[in-house]
């Protein structure tokens, strides 16, 4: 059984390798999308008519199954971010052959979706072509259908925490001596200063606030992100930082993580004066009230693949 605690989830909110998904294709027979990216009839072919989410300048294998004998190519259709076509690619070119077949191809500069061709066969009952996988590489894998949930290789299980909305758990805190310097967008090593942080989703607005224990209108509360583990001289961004001298008030700030936002990083204050007792990180643009860290821990047992 795995232990995810303090584990990256690159795979949450992603897919197998498997990119394309069959199922949402929306598949128009008897028609094909021609060089021109014109839809025109073609009783031998079908097109997905749902565009697919690619890379730009990106390599990816293609393949799937071809259970007809008749002449056909499959194409990939490039898209920009639009919707506007681009141009079109025989990433299998025709053929008579039947069973898995394949092939690779790289996506334009600007290209941002793809949609297919396929051969097609009314007399078929998989319709000529089925098992559509797109994955990123050169290597064309063991087909997967399409699944926002990621296999593991290795692992029978796993152990995961929900919380409630504090993300702080200060009992298991990850600390450096750093503070958030605004000016140079970066953070920086000095010993009379704590930082922590925390993993972070991202595109997400998180607020931090804690109640302030010091008159020291020195002190700061800040909040930042990270596309790395914090550490001196590490780059921050979207940096907000807070200074109060009123002994019990409630102090916040918030940032909006970016699209490759690791971590989030609070800068908690001075060690001399440095309290964690009242401190709270939650999605959202606003303070609420306190809440104690809890996390519920669950045990999930993968099931073998078929």
């Amino acid at each position: 059984m795995q232990d995810l605690h303090g584990y990256e989830y690159p795979w949450v909110g992603g897919t197998v390798a498997n990119i394309f998904d069959e199922a949402s294709a929306d598949f128009v027979t008897g028609e094909l999308i021609n060089s021109e990216g014109v839809i025109t009839s073609s009783n031998g072919y079908k097109y997905s008519n749902e565009y697919t989410p690619v890379k730009a300048s990106t390599t990816y294998a293609y393949s799937f199954y071809k259970t007809i004998s008749t002449e056909a190519a499959s194409h990939v259709c490039f898209y920009d971010s639009n919707k506007t076509f681009i141009e079109r690619y025989s990433v299998v070119p025709v053929t008579k052959s039947t069973g898995r077949l394949s092939g690779t191809f790289t996506t334009p500069s600007t290209c941002a979706f793809v949609r297919i061709n396929a051969p097609y066969s009314s007399g078929s009952s998989v319709g000529g072509s089925y098992g559509f996988q797109i994955e990123e590489g050169e290597t064309v894998t063991t087909y997967y259908p399409y699944s926002n949930i990621c296999p593991i290789s290795g692992w029978t299980g796993a152990k995961v925490t929900r919380t409630g909305k504090n993300l702080f758990d200060k009992s298991n805190k990850t600390e450096i001596n750093c503070y958030i310097d605004t000016a140079n967008h970066k953070l920086v090593s000095n010993a009379s200063h704590r930082c922590i942080y925390i993993q972070c989703e991202p595109n997400t607005t998180y607020t931090v606030r804690k109640q302030w224990n010091t008159s020291v209108n020195t002190d700061r509360l800040g909040i930042a992100w990270t596309k790395e583990v914090p550490a001196n001289n590490v780059s921050t961004y979207n940096e907000q930082t807070v200074t109060t001298a009123t002994v019990g008030s409630i102090v916040s700030c918030t940032t909006t993580t970016g699209a490759d936002a690791k971590y989030l990083v609070v800068w908690a204050g001075f060690s001399s004066t440095l309290s964690y007792d009242t401190m709270q990180i939650e999605v959202g643009s606003s303070a609420s009230s306190y809440e104690s860290y809890s996390g519920t821990e669950y045990s999930i047992t993968f099931p073998d693949p078929p």
